[in-house]
């Protein structure tokens, strides 16, 4: 049991590696075991290639509501797509991005009918796509990286000294932030100009660090590696929350407004070690509460745009009162696996995504 629980965090630290918000392939474990936090290495990411294809809609697999949740929330649509990921709303719009180990899948986020799809080549390497500008960040072997739109234009074309780790877009995919492969460094990028524009470093570590990249709203630079996580406050680069666990971070996500920090691990509670969600205060890295799961960890974690709910997608698909850290409705129970979820901006809508398909959940 202990080898499957330590191969499934292997592929998650794949995902951790490119897409910030992206989340693993692999089916988590029915039980977890403490994980020596000194045995893994971040694996290669996917690959993008801007080459429209026309595809028809399969007929997806059967993702099943129980009864308690129906009278809140009701599938919408589904879509075979298979494993994708990270699900990602585009900004202003109820259009759904899907992403999985070989395509990148612009869904309409009420029937999941797909709008266009692109392939990925063996060679091409995805580390980012913005919701925003849909520019998206690739790589042939991290020593260059280009910068792309959906019609296959390269925008800009950036070396590194020494290459780079992780790429990540900050909000609007105008800047870009890339980790450095030789020291504990962070520098970000003008797209347009392909000039540096700033730096953020002092984070040591003797694990491997994982990936540097902007939170969601720009907020924060987020370092993580193996089990911490380390926040900077943006544009200072000064120290914020230095926050350790027990176990490898399997996922995390922030509230809407970027002051809770949410983060899924195996812990010790109650003198048991369990699957946990951690709500943290992302300025002092205090801790706020402590939710515990069934089987694993989540794989994927989202809060609502308001901030009153915490989705978690992994053994099951919950719904959470962010305040309480009571269940508020279980969509799917622990026999299903799901790897992602997300919240649509207006939070009309909540996404998750399963080995065999994505489903849209209509919030009322």
């Amino acid at each position: 049991m202990k080898n499957k629980w330590i191969a499934c965090l292997i592929i998650m630290f794949s995902a951790a590696c490119s897409v910030p918000s992206g989340q693993i392939t692999a089916n988590p474990p029915d039980t977890i075991t403490p994980t020596d936090v000194s045995a893994s290495t971040p694996a290669s990411t996917i690959a993008i290639s801007p080459s429209p294809i026309p595809i028809s809609t399969p007929t997806p697999a059967n993702i099943k509501v129980p009864k308690s949740a129906a009278s809140n929330f009701q599938i919408q649509a589904k879509s075979a797509i298979e494993n994708a990921n990270r699900l990602v709303w585009l900004a202003g719009s109820q259009t759904l991005a899907a992403v999985t180990l070989n395509s990148l899948t612009l869904l309409n986020g009420h029937d999941l009918s797909i709008i266009k799809q692109y392939k990925v080549p063996d060679n091409t390497s995805l580390l980012d796509f913005d919701p925003i500008s849909q520019y998206m960040a690739l790589t042939e072997d991290r020593m260059s990286l280009k910068i792309m739109d959906w019609d296959g234009k390269t925008l800009q074309t950036f070396h590194p000294s020494g290459g780079f780790g992780s790429a990540t877009f900050a909000p609007g995919g105008q800047t870009i932030w890339l980790s450095s492969m030789e020291e504990f460094k962070a520098v970000s990028y003008d797209v347009k100009t392909g000039k540096k524009s700033g730096e953020c470093g002092g984070f040591e570590t003797a694990a491997p660090v994982y990936a540097a990249f902007p939170s969601p709203s720009g907020k924060w630079l987020v370092w993580t590696a193996r089990a911490t996580i380390q926040l900077n406050h943006l544009p200072d680069c000064t120290f914020a929350a230095h926050i350790g666990h027990e176990d490898f971070i399997m996922s995390h996500t922030f509230s809407s407004d970027e002051t809770i920090l949410a983060t899924s691990t195996g812990g010790t509670l109650n003198g048991e070690f369990q699957p946990l969600i951690f709500l943290y205060d992302a300025a002092t890295g205090e801790k706020r509460s402590i939710i515990p799961l069934k089987d694993s960890p989540a794989m994927g974690l989202a809060f609502s745009p308001d901030g009153t709910l915490l989705a978690s997608a992994g053994s099951g698909l919950f719904l959470w009162d962010a305040s309480t850290g009571k269940q508020v409705a279980e969509l799917a129970p622990t026999d299903q696996r799901f790897t992602s979820v997300a919240f649509s901006v207006d939070g009309t809508l909540l996404a998750a995504s399963s080995e065999t398909e994505v489903a849209v959940f209509k919030v009322k």
